[in-house]
């Protein structure tokens, strides 16, 4: 697929013509795959107002044909794009509407995911006590998925580091940095490295905060160049139906 290559435009005019071609042949479903897909290209450019524009679209669609499983998609890349624009509250909303919808189909990794996106929104929001609430439930749904597990356990260390749990921090962050070193995964690996970093800054520990920026850069650098590397996208293309 052409985004896949990083040619952002011939993927919009990709999902741009498939499209048209859904909608010339009535097919709503398929417009509501176009539609979404559009939106995650212009999420992808930054041009986000023109994302949720798409992504609403692609939820109407859906809603309409009671196709939970890809209403709430399109839905959490709506949320994910007001998260970006700074909107937690329109963010947390949107998810609490997915998080019922996702359950009703039993997709346990999609609701586990939209429970660690309902707590990125609470800790924005500066409700920590509920946010950590909903990090727990998130872990606990995403075990079975390592590279989903490891932003939850990393937000959740970074979150308990903010309320001055020192120990359930390292704890969390530390069982972040196991699992995405065993599944090699070099680019949470140097997030989360970072993230130890400023935690040792913030106890007073400099010459061991520079050690571990210094590792999380080598690592960052590494993943560069190794393609099996994983970025965890917020919002994401469904694959369009043939």
């Amino acid at each position: 697929m052409n985004a896949d290559l990083g040619d952002y435009q011939q993927a919009l005019d990709f999902y741009q013509r498939d499209e048209a071609k859904y909608r010339s042949l009535e097919n709503r479903s398929g417009q509501g795959l176009a539609f979404n897909n559009i939106g995650w290209v212009y999420a992808t450019l930054g041009d986000y107002d023109k994302a949720l524009e798409f992504y609403g679209k692609a939820a109407e669609i859906f809603t309409a044909m009671d196709d939970k499983y890809r209403a709430a998609h399109a839905l959490s890349n709506q949320a994910a794009s007001y998260s970006v624009l700074g909107q937690y509250q329109k963010a947390l909303d949107i998810q609490l509407k997915v998080l019922p919808m996702r359950r009703a189909v039993n997709n346990i990794d999609g609701a586990g995911i939209t429970l660690r996106h309902i707590a990125n929104a609470y800790a924005h929001l500066n409700q920590k006590q509920t946010a950590l609430d909903y990090y727990k439930q998130s872990i606990e749904l995403l075990k079975e998925n390592p590279r989903q597990l490891i932003p939850a356990l990393r937000n959740l260390g970074n979150l308990y580091k903010e309320m001055g749990d020192t120990q359930n921090a390292l704890a969390s962050l530390n069982e972040a940095l196991q699992i995405s070193q065993n599944i090699g995964d070099r680019l949470s690996e140097s997030d989360i490295l970072g993230c130890f970093a400023q935690l040792e800054r913030d106890r007073g520990n400099l010459t061991e905060a520079k050690r571990l920026l210094e590792t999380g850069l080598t690592k960052s650098t590494l993943c560069c160049v190794d393609s099996a590397s994983a970025v965890e996208l917020e919002g994401d293309p469904i694959a369009t139906a043939r």
